[in-house]
């Protein structure tokens, strides 16, 4: 399942030095797991996404270390960690969309120059209640104190925390999820763009296919709606997975050393009912 087990993508990365040719730098819930279908639909297999680096410890400590590389008082003297980890996720992939690419566009405009650029959107109170009904509970302490047994949610909790951090002084904003800070964004990544000298498509999913096969000279798909993918229900069965696999976790471990105890007690008074018969 996308975001507890990883897909296998060896067989599209052939080349772990290609570049991303298209990158997608709204923030998450705005169709991001639709566009990585489309892009994928339209050969640029394979592209990144969250659901490719939350199930893999490594990745995440790399996010989590390029994410604290961003802070403004390193931003500039970090800049070269921080886009040699980005080479270590981005390169080999055809496209990216949705987290982590959304957070450097800085950084990733500049490392692949020829990478179209396209900015999905959705009404920004909408994207607020979203992210407020799903995101954001990974931010929170019952999910922190539930799945911290393991790794991978350790580390998923920790990137919530920094990012929730980093977002006053990134966007200059209290909450990361509220429609101030969507409206920072997009102009994070117009500035971006123009400092680079780079177009950006906007583009939100009530416009389908055809802008975004405008912008990459492809084909429109003959006959098939643009992907509906990772919708709110979606997330919160996944959010039911992992809070269970935590709590299941965390009743075998404390359950552990009671069911040690009544095991060794119960042998105990066996062996105590055998002494009491005398042998000759």
């Amino acid at each position: 399942m996308r975001f507890i087990q990883g897909r296998d993508v060896s067989a599209d990365q052939k080349d772990l030095k290609r570049a991303p040719e298209v990158l997608a730098l709204g923030l998450p819930r705005c169709a991001t797991s639709s566009l990585q279908v489309a892009l994928e639909q339209l050969g640029y297999k394979p592209t990144l996404h969250m659901a490719e680096i939350a199930p893999f410890v490594p990745k995440l400590k790399l996010c989590v270390e390029a994410i604290e590389l961003l802070y403004p008082e390193v931003f500039e003297s970090g800049k070269a960690r921080r886009q040699e980890i980005l080479h270590e996720l981005f390169d080999g992939w055809a496209a990216s969309s949705d987290f982590p690419g959304m957070l450097f566009p800085e950084d990733l405009m500049e490392m692949y120059p020829d990478a179209k650029i396209i900015l999905n959107q959705r009404k920004p109170e909408a994207w607020a209640r979203s992210v407020s009904r799903t995101l954001a509970f990974f931010g929170t302490t019952l999910y922190g104190n539930a799945c911290c047994l393991w790794e991978t949610d350790r580390l998923h909790y920790r990137l919530h925390k920094v990012y929730h951090s980093l977002g006053p002084r990134l966007y200059n904003v209290d909450d990361v999820f509220s429609p101030a800070a969507y409206h920072a964004h997009q102009e994070r990544v117009h500035k971006a763009a123009k400092a680079h000298g780079r177009t950006v498509l906007e583009w939100e999913p009530s416009m389908g296919w055809e802008p975004i096969c405008d912008l990459l000279d492809k084909p429109v798909p003959k006959g098939e709606k643009f992907p509906h993918a990772n919708d709110e229900a979606t997330v919160k069965m996944v959010t039911r997975i992992l809070l269970a696999r935590g709590l299941i976790s965390w009743a075998v471990v404390l359950g552990a050393p009671f069911l040690a105890y009544w095991l060794g007690a119960k042998k105990s008074l066996s062996l105590q009912s055998v002494s009491q018969y005398k042998f000759w």
